[in-house]
């Protein structure tokens, strides 16, 4: 879907591989990788820091940009009403708004029962379980969770997959600012429940891995899948209960510089500890 029409049929171009198959090898192409349709993320590591992927959410189904964090574990856009979200144009569409009225798949998450994960809600508004979440580049978002239908590309067909997500009322910093619509997080940690690759592979039994190669200008990420027998891999264990924590060791190599111009990268929204 190619832009945010709404379309009974439109599915999130993030396909994931049965554990049977493996999916070809990315072929580099100058500066640029060559991906297959479903795969690529689009973004930039210089001028916005973040690489964001579109998915299509609700019954009818709208498609929006989402930023893929490693750093955090909630999925969040804009709900339809915001009184202080942001524009977020790309390309022709600006002011994208998630509307829970005009999906009839979409459903409030009752503080009487949370997600799975979540003993209690951290606060309820109108009897809806609300979140409040900041993070460590100083940006905020506060609204209620919802549940409602992702839709995925499979081998097997398109396939709906029941998440929780939030819906926001208020953006603060690079959230309200940003291009893309809002966030889909992937880290373990279930502060609000399961994150939406969570909830892709209990529906679908996808294997637990995901994978996200990045260049300058182009990504890619494959949901589920396995590793060829004959990729030489390094695996390297990672701390941490809920992030993708390494210990540095050592770093060696080269750097380029071009000459009178300042390289700059923000780091990934990680959430801010309590305090």
């Amino acid at each position: 879907m190619s832009n945010l029409t709404a379309h009974p049929h439109a599915v999130t171009p993030l396909s994931f591989v049965p554990v049977t198959r493996h999916p070809q090898q990315t072929l580099r192409r100058g500066r640029r990788m060559s991906l297959l349709p479903g795969w690529q993320m689009s973004g930039n590591l210089h001028t916005l820091g973040y690489f964001s992927a579109p998915v299509c959410l609700g019954s009818p189904s709208r498609q929006f940009d989402l930023i893929v964090d490693t750093g955090s574990a909630l999925t969040a856009l804009p709900c339809e009403g915001c009184p202080h979200c942001g524009s977020h144009k790309h390309g022709s569409v600006s002011g994208a708004r998630f509307s829970e009225k005009a999906s009839s798949t979409s459903e409030p998450v009752v503080c009487s029962r949370p997600p799975r994960g979540m003993s209690t809600c951290r606060s309820c508004d109108g009897g809806k379980c609300a979140y409040s979440v900041s993070y460590t580049e100083g940006s905020s978002i506060r609204g209620h969770l919802v549940y409602d239908s992702f839709w995925f590309g499979t081998e097997l067909g398109n396939r709906a997959v029941r998440a929780s997500f939030g819906c926001q009322t208020y953006e603060s910093g690079l959230f309200y600012s940003q291009v893309a619509d809002g966030i889909t997080g992937m880290s373990q940690g279930q502060g609000y429940g399961p994150c939406l690759f969570d909830y892709l592979r209990d529906q679908t039994r996808a294997p637990n891995v995901f994978s996200i190669c990045l260049s300058e200008e182009v990504g890619a990420l494959v949901l589920g899948g396995t590793v060829p027998p004959d990729l030489k891999a390094e695996w390297v264990p990672y701390s941490g209960s809920s992030s993708y924590v390494v210990d540095l060791v050592d770093i060696r190599g080269s750097m380029l510089f071009e000459q009178g111009r300042r390289q700059s990268l923000r780091g990934a929204r990680r959430l801010q500890p309590p305090g």
